[in-house]
Order: structure tokens, then sequence, then C-alpha cells
């Protein structure tokens, strides 16, 4: 819900905005709206849209709980819009419509929105110099960000230093691992002999004892070992039957025709362990290759996060970047340039892109909770970028050159922009504070993604619109 009311109270600003500005103008209320919705509606329309696209690429993962929660900001990103094109049109009408225009340039942004204007004028007398560093700058971003490695650990969903996670810590380390994974031995031919098994569960123990990571190996030679008699394991595997039905099943089970070698996983992360997993996947299938009648097979929550986290990560960031394709190709549309569209890269990446570098430069992996944090960011940086081109094309149809038009631009939404910006970050920062590392991980990114987000577009766009948009031509010409 806090996430669904960001994207609502963005476009609720930009409206208000524009009605105040109408209303200070002379128009009354009704007027104002009916004019700010003709202005202002079609951006407030694509901020959903491309809110919904971004948040709904995480419907595209592996993960029921991922869906779930694309779904459910889908759905939330589309009634919030209903809500704000229709409760403040509504609200204008009542008698608190009448004072919209009180203190429209006593606001504190408005009145410093100048000092954002000397920046954004120096950044569109150097348009060539400007765009060509963004654009280079995005580059060596994105180099660094793909970089990044999947990984995921148990500890980052616990308060850090909490009671609970140090305990968990040091049983962790004391037990050699909380996680227990198993080599699973299964065969099909009634040939199979008590022996035989023996002699394979012995060498899958060697294996995993060959790891120093893996913790505490358990396995049926390892019980026989144990009761009295001088002979070998292998030897006395007719003594198996004295071993308690409970445990001697969970090694050894000859109905179900599978026997078992336990071994315990540290939480040291998933990228740690994967040369691991794959020495000894490596092991297992030269033992079956030695082996034909039996299968061996590593199964345990670890495995999974071995096997199928890369896959779910790389799902995630390749719906991340289809997803900012469609926002590029849907604002081309939108604006009926194809320029604009691609202009609108850099301002949108970008943002990403210096998430992603923080994550390099501090020495983070990139974690589920990272992607749909890009993922929800993206659809949020882009409104800036909407509306700010929204008001742009408004410009066109009036007289002076191209860079007053953006000047102009700038002054009819940057106020929005800013205020917007401010309260987003503020509302991510409340949570950056955070004992959780996953909830913290979210909110930092989400900072870094919106200041960013801002800042290429008060500055970095101006530029990027100055020297690649040949569209409105200077008066002079």
């Amino acid at each position: 819900p806090v996430l669904v009311s960001f994207v609502g109270f963005t476009d609720a600003v930009h409206l208000m905005g524009y009605v105040r500005k109408r209303v200070q103008l002379g128009d009354k209320p009704v007027d104002a709206c009916r004019r700010t919705l003709s202005a202002v509606g079609l951006a407030c329309f694509l901020t959903s849209l491309t809110t919904a696209i971004g948040m709904g690429s995480l419907l595209t993962s592996q993960q029921s709980v991922i869906r779930e929660f694309g779904m459910a900001c889908v759905i939330g990103v589309a009634f919030t819009w209903i809500s704000v094109m229709l409760v403040i049109p509504l609200a204008c009408r009542t008698r608190w419509g009448q004072r919209l225009n009180r203190g429209a340039d006593r606001g504190f942004i408005e009145s410093n929105l100048e000092l954002f204007t000397g920046g954004v004028r120096y950044f569109l007398q150097h348009p060539k110099a400007v765009s060509l560093t963004a654009i280079l700058l995005l580059v060596v971003l994105v180099g660094i960000g793909l970089t990044l490695r999947p990984d995921d650990r148990t500890s980052n969903m616990m308060p850090a230093n909490s009671p609970a996670q140090q305990t968990l810590a040091h049983l962790d380390q004391s037990m050699g691992g909380l996680d227990v994974c198993r080599v699973e031995i299964s065969w099909d031919d009634d040939s199979a002999t008590p022996e035989e098994v023996a002699e394979i569960a012995q060498r899958v123990d060697q294996i995993l004892s060959q790891e120093p990571l893996i913790g505490h190996p358990l396995s049926l030679t390892r019980l026989i070992d144990a009761l009295p008699g001088e002979d070998t394991a292998i030897e006395k595997m007719s003594m198996v039957e004295l071993l308690p039905p409970p445990l001697k099943n969970l090694v050894f089970d000859t109905e179900d025709r599978l026997a078992a070698v336990l071994f315990r996983v540290k939480d040291l992360g998933t990228a740690t362990y994967k040369p691991v997993f794959e020495r000894i996947d490596a092991e297992l299938k030269g033992l079956m290759a030695q082996q034909p009648k039996y299968k061996l097979s590593m199964v345990g929550g670890p495995i999974w996060k071995w096997r199928d986290l890369y896959r779910v990560v790389v799902d995630l960031v390749t719906s991340l970047g289809s997803a900012l394709v469609i926002i590029v190709i849907v604002l081309g549309f939108a604006f009926k340039s194809a320029r604009l569209g691609l202009i609108s890269i850099v301002p949108n990446t970008l943002p990403l892109a210096a998430a992603a570098t923080y994550l390099v430069v501090t020495g983070q992996p990139l974690e589920m909770v990272s992607v749909c944090a890009f993922t929800i960011c993206l659809g949020i940086a882009v409104d800036d970028t909407i509306h700010f081109l929204s008001r742009y094309n408004e410009e066109q149809a009036g007289p002076g050159t191209r860079n007053e038009k953006i000047e102009r631009a700038f002054h009819g939404v940057g106020t929005g922009l800013i205020m917007t910006s401010i309260v987003l970050v503020a509302g991510f920062s409340s949570v950056a504070t955070s004992p959780t590392p996953d909830i913290q991980k979210f909110a930092i990114l989400g900072v870094i993604t919106l200041v960013t987000a801002l800042l290429a577009d008060l500055f970095l766009l101006p530029a990027l619109l100055s020297y690649f948009d040949r569209r409105s031509a200077d008066a002079s010409n």
C-alpha cells in the first residue's frame, strides 16, 4: 500500500500544482480542473501505465510470492490512478477549491526554484558535452553493474545483531550449518545389495568430507561403524537391522529403494557454495558413470537456491530490461516521437545503473530484494521523466528557442518534481534505519534511485533534449 500510494502522490502533486496555477491565472476551479485534465491527464495516465509495466514485470518471476506482490502492485496502481483522477477534480469543486491560489508563490520550493534554474541554464549552454558525458557515464555504470553476482543469505531476513540472529549464527557455526541437505541414492534394479549401497554411500561420504565448507556428513557406513565389531562397515551390513528403525530409514530404506547421505550447510551465501556444489555434482556424475544402475542427486534448500536462484535473478533482470524497453516504446508512441523515447533511455536507466554500482562498490551481491527494488523504483522514477517530456511537448506550440521552451517546461513541472522526490526520499529514508538487512537494502536502493532520477531529469534531460531533439528549431532559423 505504501509503494502504491507513492505513485498516487506523484500524480496528485502534479495535478494540484497545475490546478493552482490555473486558478492563480484567474480560472474558476471547475475550468482549472478541466484544463488540468486536458494538459496533465495523459502524463498521469502514462506514469501509472509505466509504473504498472515496471511492477508487472515481477509477474514473470518463478516465485509465487514475488508474482503475487507484482500482481497486487499492478492492481493497486490501477485503482490509485482512478482514485486520483476522480477525487482531486471533485474536491476542487468544493468550497476549498476557492482557496487553491492562496500561498501559491510562498512555498519553499517555489521561492527557491531559481536556484535550480541556474543549473539548468548552465547545462543548456553546454548540451553536447553534457549529453556525451551522460551517455559515457551510463555506459560505465552499466558495465560496473553487470559484474554483480547473484547471492542469498537467510540471515539477511532477520534484524542484524538481534538475539535471534546471534543465536542462529552461533548454532550455525557450532553445528557446521543449520541447513541439512542430502545426497539421495536410488535404484530400480532388484539385484542391488546392501553391501553395494553401503559402498556407494561410503564413496559419497568421502566426496563430501573433502569439502571444508560441508559439515558433518552422516551416512549408512558411519552408523554401522558405530556398532560393535572389528570388521569394516561394509562387512557388518548384516547388522543394519540393529539400528533403530527411524534412524535406519533416514539413511537406508529398502522398501522405497532409497539411501541418503546427510550433510550440513552454513549460511555463507549461495555464491560461496556455488563452486562447492559444482565440484560435488561433478564427482557424483562420475560415480554414476561407474555405477549406472544407481542414481545420485543432491536435495535441500541450499541446493535449490544454487540451482534456481541464479535463474530466478536472471529472469527478474531480463523482465526488468524488457519493462524498460516497453516503457521507452510506450513513451515514443505517446509523444509521437521515437526520438523522445530514445532520449528518455538515459534518465530512466541511469538511476538503476547508479544503484547497481553502489552494490558493487560496497561489495554487496545481487539478491532478489535488490531486483525487486530496481523494478519498483524504475516505475516510480520514470514518472518525473514523463511529466517533464509532457510539458516540453506542450511548450512546442509556444514561441521562443528550443532552450527557452525547455526552461519553460522546467518551470512548469520543476516544483512538482522536486516536491515529490523529497517526500519519496523521506519515506524511503525512514525505512533505511531498519535493523533487517533486506529492508535496509531495499530502502537505500530506493533513495539512490530516486535521487539520481531527480538529478538526471532536472539537469541531464534538458541538455539531452537541447542536443538531440531537432524538432523545434530556433526562432532565428
